[in-house]
């Protein structure tokens, strides 16, 4: 660019390269330099008012669900934004030095199914449907099997301890039967020594000898028989734990179907909820209160899913205007008790004649009312602003 005339399409070129490479400048409008206060020849500010398009279908994040990020549709390919930017050009070192100031962060808008650090889910297509389900029945799954693992090394343990009882006891007798071995040869030897002496006191001392070694076989065949009873009792131990760990099956394949019941007890309380709510939703500028448009609302379920419905929702329906945008509704509460609350994902309302929130959170009160607030970008007199708005919806 020369110092004296930056030409329209050298501006435009500085403005598309602030763009993410999914947007395209489709409409370029810029008016002369603004006034310089500063007197400075080197300094020059234009405004310039510009539409753009997208390249690529652009999606918002949700919530994350296990390893996936759960998003929905904003803007098709090739649908357009109007924005506003201010290029403030300095001469340095022979060339124009640009700085660049969008009216909107364009993130705000959505980004491509690429640009998501998790694998995404669209909300309510039939693949997220499908990996969700997955998602929870393989929690499940790997409870059931952690149980299982803890079952089988303690059944092992049990088994383990039995083993070092058994050797333990096998030991023990080998070992009191050598000691009343080593006993009674040695008290035969001392009856054969002393045998010269008298025979009538070594037949004495033989049949005191013999009355002892009999009370102490007796000893030894009562301890056997307490020893063989402990191991029959460990074994006993052995098929009830066997007994128990047949009982945890059942109670995992139980759970299994209990799980399956409560999600379609879900469906069916959600299914007694009202279909169709009417009400308004009232937005205010944040700067100005005085500055303020209310709509009319109307919402209808069309389907109900395991974790909300499928739904249409109107805005200042009439006669000549009664065409529905398609909306998704997420239950938030993890319990079907009141206050219930609703994410609302409708991501063509922001594009109606008469535009409202395109993601907004509603709360189901116990008086049957759908309550929330929302703020968003809205145009009031010609001017972009920020403005909360508030649903109020009864069926």
């Amino acid at each position: 660019m020369s110092q004296n005339a930056p030409r329209r399409s050298e501006l435009q070129k500085l403005v598309q390269n602030e763009l993410p490479p999914y947007w395209a400048i489709s409409k370029f409008t810029v008016g002369e330099p603004e006034k310089n206060v500063t007197g400075d020849k080197n300094r020059q500010i234009f405004r310039a008012e510009l539409q753009i398009a997208t390249r690529e279908n652009l999606y918002a994040p949700l919530e994350q669900v296990g390893p996936f990020q759960l998003v929905v549709d904003t803007l098709a390919r090739e649908d357009t934004v109007d924005l506003h930017a201010v290029i403030d050009l300095t001469w340095q070192s022979g060339a124009w030095k640009s700085g660049i100031s969008l009216s909107h962060d364009t993130q705000a808008f959505g980004l491509p199914l690429k640009r998501f650090d998790l694998p995404p889910l669209i909300v309510g297509s039939p693949e997220a449907e499908k990996k969700l389900k997955q998602v929870s029945d393989a929690r499940l799954i790997e409870e059931a099997a952690t149980l299982g693992r803890q079952s089988a090394k303690a059944l092992e343990r049990v088994r383990e301890t039995g083993r070092k009882q058994q050797d333990a006891l096998k030991q023990q007798i080998a070992a009191d039967l050598r000691a009343e071995r080593e006993h009674a040869a040695a008290e035969l030897l001392k009856i054969v020594t002393e045998h010269a002496k008298t025979r009538g006191e070594l037949i004495v001392r033989q049949r005191q000898q013999i009355s002892e070694l009999e009370t102490g076989l007796a000893v030894e065949r009562q301890a056997l028989a307490r020893q063989v009873e402990m191991a029959t009792d460990i074994k006993q131990n052995q098929n009830a734990l066997a007994r128990l760990l047949g009982g945890i099956a059942l109670a995992d394949k139980a759970a299994l179907a209990t799980f399956q019941k409560m999600r379609e007890d879900r469906i069916a309380q959600l299914d007694k909820l009202p279909k169709n709510w009417h009400g308004q939703v009232n937005c205010t500028a944040k700067e100005d209160p005085n500055l303020r448009f209310d709509r009319r609302v109307e919402l209808q379920f069309d389907e109900v899913l395991s974790n909300g419905f499928r739904a249409s929702l109107w805005v200042n329906r009439g006669s000549q205007y009664d065409n529905a945008t398609p909306a998704e509704v997420v239950l938030v509460s993890d319990v079907l008790t009141p206050p219930l609350k609703f994410r609302f994902v409708a991501p063509h309302a922001i594009k109606l004649r008469d535009p409202v929130p395109p993601a907004f959170v509603l709360s189901l009160a116990e008086d049957g009312t759908l309550e929330g607030d929302q703020p968003m970008q809205a145009r009031i007199n010609r001017k972009d602003r920020e403005v909360q708005c508030s649903f109020s919806l009864s069926s």
